[in-house]
């Protein structure tokens, strides 16, 4: 879900924790913020 990954990523504001985010690949600083806020990242391959 794109509004998800731009709120975790600081384009919105944070109301939530816990989110799981299934990507293909993502930076490593987009991951590391991600899981820094609470979050998981699964890389499903790509």
């Amino acid at each position: 879900d794109k509004a998800g990954y731009d709120k975790l990523l600081g384009k919105g504001n944070i109301t939530f924790k816990n989110v799981v985010i299934k990507v293909r690949a993502a930076s490593k600083k987009a991951m590391n913020k991600i899981i820094g806020l609470g979050g998981k990242v699964i890389l499903t391959g790509g």
